[in-house]
């Protein structure tokens, strides 16, 4: 932000206005699973570009009906899920519960202290976070979370 001030400082008072929160991942305070931009439009564009000269009843009718079949497919994948969550996310979790063999350390009933072999990062699940952050921010359990889960023997709930 230094930089910024320094080259550009109009730029740099739109963003501090603003606030972090509007344009840094790491500030928004909801989950974003990762996602960094909303690419909806563009992803409904290139399955349409077939269709856009079509009169405008014809077109809004052909955008319902693709919505329409995503959201089945969508349903129909999510009844066949094993798990809550979809299988990406569970395969990534599980390949995280076999490397998170780090050293727990009770704070209190609900706060754990985890050293990951480089840094000591707290882990609190009354209010869901984990001070890496990567728990907030992608919406998934992240190391420090399942090396707690392992150490308290609720690595079936995850």
């Amino acid at each position: 932000m230094n930089h910024l001030q320094d080259i550009q400082l109009e730029a740099y008072d739109k963003l501090c206005q603003v606030g972090p929160q509007r344009w840094s991942r790491a500030h928004f305070p909801l989950v974003r699973y990762n996602y960094l931009t909303s690419n909806n439009v563009e992803s409904v564009n290139a399955c349409t570009v077939v269709y856009r000269k079509l009169p405008m009843i014809k077109l809004a009718e052909t955008y319902h009906a693709m919505v329409q079949d995503w959201y089945y497919k969508r349903r129909k994948l999510a009844e066949n899920m094993t798990y809550e969550s979809t299988d990406w996310a569970t395969n990534r979790v599980q390949k995280m519960m076999k490397s998170a063999k780090w050293v727990v350390c009770g704070v209190s009933d609900h706060q754990y202290q985890v050293y990951d072999g480089r840094y000591n990062r707290q882990v609190d699940f009354h209010t869901g976070t984990c001070q890496c952050r990567k728990w907030q921010l992608f919406g998934l359990p992240c190391g420090h979370v399942i090396a707690v889960t392992k150490y308290l023997g609720l690595i079936d709930r995850l």
